[in-house]
């Protein structure tokens, strides 16, 4: 591909991308990037880039932030970065298994709530002063917090919200640590307007629009399809009730607030040449900022111009062991490599389509109050009894047709083993299950190869594109779909026949061997 248009999936991207997890196996962390805070940075990129439980880095990062939790609602006390740190640490472990890390996660929730400061803004423990750079981290900790069932109300992120308003410099950007005037609409001149912050307040402006449910006006246009912005653009559609923004942010202002900031990024920053301090920082922010952005006005950019400039200097500014780094870039060189590889991921985007598409994995978005029912998405009952545990399924899952109709319906999710042996035996049992089993044994094997994030069973998903099987069908595509994090996929509605799945099965399988060319399907 020649500099040009991109996505997460071009070859130049995923090459970048795996350079850059190379020189992070690597690289030895010191100063403040060796920390849990830190730590929790790198497993975050190595998770989202090799979803991966196992891998070295995650494990790391996974076990200092578990340690660091053991002090429940003192969580981070001592880190002067405490509102990063605990925020990254959060979103790592929503990241892996929100129902598992349940209770670190909602102490990391209570100790950010305490953390708030009276205007409403967050930032270090010492001083007064709300942190533009850091309540960024805070509010993606709680959307992240409540896309995953926990409870978090409508009142800190309004206070945060109203807090924004009142600080933006009237040029539409961000000061680092701004003056408060007290009262809205009296906006004054701030300090320090850089790059960062900007991004950084319009981002959290922006992610706590979407949490109290604000919308660009045209959205809903958008949703239903006339965008007016080409065919690169395609509309999204939001399913779920209503929505009812909040009364306590004035939308008018909101708004106001959202095109400023988004002229003045543009106007000022939209060269990354230009920036000569934390560029590293500002792309990760910045990727934030548009892709919240694109939710706002109910579109989907599948390969936006200021993506293709992002990959483009980052393809210039790669050294040759993988890592990034420019003058004025004071993260570290680790964190710059996190930071650059989380803008190539897309990884803001890959957040907003996963809570799109209402994947529970692991637990995720379920209430803990009912984490011990078993019921499938339409409201059915399962009988929690008959798993126990996964062999104990697996088991019944090799019965014949009258016995797995005692089922009733499946569970949304599927717990294999830690031990890799252990883990090993049940899926080559699922694959051979996915293959020749009843059809409720091939819908089950299915989901359940669809959550293992692991891209050696991908062949057995694009095998289940042409199940006889509607359902089965369906769980094979949205499998595919979550793994890959190709959430249009190739096709296939819901009401795909078996033709249909044909169709889209063909092209699954180009698009795999180009990951894997030596991989032969039965087929071929």
């Amino acid at each position: 591909n020649a500099y040009g248009a991109y996505t997460p999936e071009s070859k130049e991207v995923k090459a970048m991308l795996d350079e850059g997890l190379s020189f992070l196996e690597k690289v030895k962390v010191e100063g403040h990037g060796s920390d849990f805070g830190g730590k929790a940075i790198l497993a975050y990129t190595a998770y989202k880039h090799t979803h991966n439980p196992g891998h070295p880095l995650v494990q790391q990062g996974l076990q200092a932030v578990l340690h660091e939790c053991e002090k429940g609602q003192n969580v981070g006390a001592d880190d002067v970065k405490r509102m990063y740190s605990i925020s990254v640490a959060m979103m790592l472990l929503a990241e892996l298994d929100s129902q598992k890390y349940h209770n670190q996660i909602e102490a990391i929730l209570q100790a950010l709530l305490k953390s708030q400061k009276n205007h409403g803004g967050f930032g270090y423990q010492q001083y007064q002063e709300g942190d533009t750079s850091q309540v960024q981290y805070v509010m993606l900790a709680f959307w992240t917090a409540a896309q995953k069932g926990h409870t978090v109300a409508d009142e800190p992120v309004e206070r945060l919200m109203n807090w924004l308003l009142r600080t933006q410099d009237p040029s539409g950007g961000y000061g680092y640590m701004p003056k408060d005037p007290g009262a809205l609409g009296r906006n004054i001149q701030q300090d320090r307007v850089t790059a960062g912050p900007c991004a950084a307040g319009t981002a959290t402006t922006l992610i706590a629009a979407d949490f109290l449910r604000f919308a660009d006006p045209q959205a809903a246009a958008n949703r239903a399809g006339s965008t007016g912005m080409g065919r690169s653009v395609r509309a999204v559609a939001e399913s779920g009730p209503e929505k009812i923004p909040s009364k306590n942010v004035d939308q008018g202002m909101l708004l106001k607030s959202i095109d400023s900031g988004m002229r003045f990024i543009g106007g000022k920053y939209g060269n990354l040449a230009t920036i000569d301090q934390f560029v590293f920082y500002y792309m990760y922010a910045f990727e934030r900022t548009m892709s919240f952005h694109e939710k706002f006005q109910g579109v989907d950019i599948e390969s936006p111009a200021w993506y293709n400039a992002g990959v483009d200097f980052l393809r210039k500014s790669q050294k040759g062991n993988g890592s990034w780094s420019l003058s004025g870039s004071y993260c570290g060189e680790a964190a710059d490599a996190a930071l650059a590889m989380q803008f190539l991921m897309r990884s803001t985007k890959q957040m907003i389509e996963e809570s799109r598409e209402g994947v529970l994995i692991g637990g995720n978005g379920l209430p803990t109050d009912v984490a011990n029912l078993q019921t499938t998405s339409d409201g059915r009952v399962v009988k929690p009894e008959m798993f126990k545990s996964m062999d104990g399924l697996l088991d019944l899952l090799s019965k014949d047709d009258e016995t797995m109709d005692g089922i009733g319906a499946m569970p949304e999710k599927f717990d294999l083993a830690d031990d890799p042996k252990e883990r090993a035996s049940q899926v080559a049992r699922l694959r051979r299950m996915a293959e020749g089993g009843t059809y409720q044994a091939r819908r089950i094997a299915l989901k359940a190869l669809g959550q293992t994030r692991d891209f050696d069973n991908i062949p057995w998903l694009i095998y289940g594109l042409t199940d006889p099987d509607d359902d089965a069908r369906k769980i094979a595509r949205d499998g595919l779909r979550f793994m890959t994090r190709k959430f249009q996929g190739f096709g296939m509605s819901d009401t795909a026949t078996v033709e249909d799945g044909r169709v889209a099965q063909e092209k699954w399988k180009v698009w795999y061997k180009t990951l894997r060319p030596e991989v032969e399907f039965v087929s071929e």
